[in-house]
């Protein structure tokens, strides 16, 4: 038999990667009715595994080997995508104590406890980041997560501003006379 196998491959193929970020393939997703005149005993891709490393555009070959050895070659694009969610998990309740000016700035420390994302957290937002003395509350925080692919989510968690710092009194010394009646008066 000296007659290759012929190897029909979809044209694309969109991988979507899973919550670990990975998708393995098979011949069975670009395979498209390939057939050989004498049977097909090899199925061969040039890659399966796909990550996160991954996102975008790559071509997979697939090659065929009959019983007498013949091979014959088809591609399909790959087209790598995450729609995967991140994961937010905020702390229950958060109290935060303001500074010696009476203020406090917030990141994502003060409300993230293990936050992750398939493919990695790209970037975060708090609704709310500055506190001052105004603000001695409870207020209800929105913390956004992004991914690299575009993907969000959001968490709420209670961010409760507390001063706890005594008042700093300042005097000066300053000598006072007292006027013919004994009193005095100090501005």
């Amino acid at each position: 038999d000296s007659i290759k196998p012929t190897p029909l491959c979809v044209d694309t193929f969109i991988v979507q990667l899973n919550s670990s970020g990975s998708f393995s393939l098979d011949t069975s997703h670009i395979n498209n009715n390939s057939f050989d005149n004498c049977g097909i005993q090899a199925w061969v891709l040039s890659d399966s595994l796909f990550t996160c490393n991954q996102l975008g555009f790559d071509t997979v070959q697939l090659t065929l080997t009959d019983f007498s050895g013949n091979q014959n070659t088809c591609s399909t694009i790959i087209h790598v995508i995450d729609t995967t969610r991140p994961s937010p998990f905020c702390f229950g309740d958060t109290t935060v104590y303001l500074d010696s000016l009476g203020f406090i700035n917030l990141d994502s420390s003060f409300v993230d406890q293990s936050s992750f994302d398939n493919c990695g957290i790209a970037s975060w937002t708090l609704s709310d980041t500055t506190f001052n003395c105004t603000q001695i509350d409870t207020f209800s925080i929105t913390y956004t997560i992004f991914d690299g692919s575009g993907n969000s989510n959001q968490c709420v968690t209670n961010v409760i501003v507390v001063d706890s710092l005594p008042p700093n009194l300042l005097t000066k010394n300053d000598t006072v006379w007292l006027d013919s009646s004994g009193v005095a008066s100090i501005d």
